[in-house]
C-alpha cells in the first residue's frame, strides 16, 4: 500500500472551472484553427492523422463500444477510471479505480484516494481472483466492483470500492464525444497492436467515505475520465501516459513508451476537440522530466514536472504534480513489478500557439513490470 501526508505545498485544487453541462455538450466552445498538414490521413470524417508513422495496422473504423466492454481473451485488458471530485464537505479529491489483466485470469485491482485539500493520499493494488469484464448484472466479486447499469454496457457505469481508505460508490454517465486513440481506436503499443478509447468527460454522482463520514459528490463541479484498453501488444519496458483536459474544452491522451528492442517507440498525442473531431500528432520523446522524488514505500524514483512538446501543433504543455504521491503498490510486494503510479496534475503552456491552462493526471509504469505480469 502507499500512504502519504503531503508536504508543505499550498496548492489546493478546485474544479470550479471544470464544470460540465448536464446536457450533452462538452464544456466551453473552442475555436481552434485545426490546421491541416500535407500528411493528413483521413480515417473518418472527424479524424485526422498528422505526421505519425506507427498507426494503421488495423484501421477498422469506429469501435463497437458494447462489444469492447466484453473482451476477455486478449493478453492485456484494462478498465480505468480517474475522477476529479468536489464534495459537499468543501474539499476536493482525486480518485482512481482500475481493473486490469495481463493474461485472461490474473486480475488486479488498483485504487486510490487523494484528498487535495488536506493533502493526504492512500493507494493500493490487490490481486483478486476472477475474470475481467463489465457485467450488467451483479458485479464481479472483490473489493473493487465495476459494472454497467444499462444494457449497452457503456451509458452508465458503477464503480464501488470497499477497501478501507479508498471507500466510494460512484456512478458515471458519459457526456460529449468519445476519444479514439490514434483516431481509429487501434494502434501499435509496444510489441504489437492495442485498442483504446475513452469517455474523457463523464458526469459523476455518488459518495466517498472519508474516515467515518460519508460525503456527497457535487456533480456540477466534478468529472471522470473512463479509459478502456485491450489487445495483444504490450509496452513491456514501461511508459508514461498523460490524460490532459484543457479549459478550452480540448482533451489529450498522450503516450510516451520506453524503447523495446525491435519495436518502434510510441511518442504520440491524440487530440479530441469539443466538436468531436480528432487529430493525432507525434510528440518529442524527451518530455524533460524534472523535480525527482523517491517513494518511501518502494524506493522508486518519480518526477513532479514534465514539459510535453508537440512541434507540429505549436504546443508546449508544462505538467506539474502539486503533490508527490500516486503509487498503487501491492502490499505484499511493493516493488516496480506490482506498482502503478497515477497522480493529479495541473497544466499550463500553449496549445496551437495560444496560452492555455488545464488539469489531468500523470501515469508512470516502470520497465519490465508488464513483462512480469504477462508471465504470472
Amino acid at each position: 500500500m502507499s500512504y502519504f501526508v503531503f508536504g508543505p505545498s499550498d496548492c489546493v485544487w478546485h474544479l470550479v472551472l471544470a464544470t460540465i453541462n448536464q446536457e450533452n455538450s462538452p464544456g466551453k466552445n473552442y475555436s481552434g484553427k485545426g490546421r491541416i498538414s500535407p500528411c493528413v490521413f483521413k480515417l473518418n470524417p472527424k479524424a485526422r492523422l498528422v505526421g505519425y508513422p506507427y498507426f494503421g495496422a488495423n484501421l477498422a473504423g469506429t469501435l463497437d463500444l458494447t462489444a469492447a466492454q466484453l473482451v476477455v481473451d486478449n493478453p492485456a485488458n484494462s478498465y480505468w477510471f480517474a475522477s476529479w471530485l468536489s464534495a459537499d464537505n468543501g474539499k476536493d479529491y482525486f480518485v482512481m479505480a482500475a481493473v486490469a489483466s495481463f493474461n485472461a485470469t490474473n486480475v488486479m485491482s488498483m485504487v486510490s484516494v487523494a484528498d487535495l485539500t488536506e493533502k493526504t493520499y492512500y493507494g493500493t493494488t490487490i490481486f483478486p481472483v476472477g475474470n475481467i469484464t463489465i457485467p450488467t448484472g451483479p458485479a464481479n466479486p472483490g473489493p473493487l466492483q465495476v459494472r454497467a447499469l444499462t444494457p449497452d454496457r457503456f451509458s452508465e457505469l458503477s464503480v464501488v470500492s470497499t477497501l478501507p481508505g479508498t471507500e466510494y460508490n460512484l456512478t458515471h454517465v458519459p457526456k460529449g464525444p468519445v476519444l479514439y486513440n490514434g483516431s481509429s481506436g487501434n494502434f501499435i503499443w509496444g510489441t504489437g497492436t492495442t485498442n483504446e478509447f475513452a469517455a474523457p468527460e463523464m458526469y459523476t454522482t455518488g459518495t466517498l467515505t472519508i474516515g467515518d463520514t460519508v460525503v456527497r459528490v457535487i456533480p456540477e463541479q466534478s468529472m471522470t475520465w473512463f479509459d478502456r484498453q485491450w489487445g495483444f501488444g504490450a509496452a513491456t519496458q514501461g511508459w508514461n501516459w498523460y490524460a490532459i483536459l484543457l479549459e478550452n474544452g480540448v482533451k489529450l491522451s498522450i503516450w510516451n513508451t520506453n524503447e523495446i528492442e525491435g519495436h518502434p517507440r510510441q511518442s504520440v498525442a491524440t487530440v479530441l476537440y469539443p466538436d468531436g473531431h480528432e487529430e493525432v500528432y507525434p510528440i518529442n520523446s524527451d518530455v524533460h522530466a524534472s523535480d525527482p522524488f523517491i517513494s518511501s514505500v518502494t524506493n522508486l524514483t518519480y518526477y513532479g514536472k514534465y514539459n510535453i512538446e508537440i512541434p507540429l501543433k505549436s504546443t508546449s504543455l508544462f505538467v506539474t504534480l502539486p503533490v508527490h504521491a500516486g503509487e498503487m503498490a501491492f502490499d505484499e510486494d511493493p516493488s516496480a513489478l506490482t506498482t502503478l503510479f497515477e497522480s493529479f496534475a495541473t497544466v499550463t503552456g500553449t496549445f496551437d500557439g495560444e496560452s492555455v491552462t488545464g488539469w489531468g493526471l500523470s501515469e508512470m509504469k516502470l520497465e519490465k513490470a508488464v513483462e512480469f505480469l504477462l508471465q504470472v
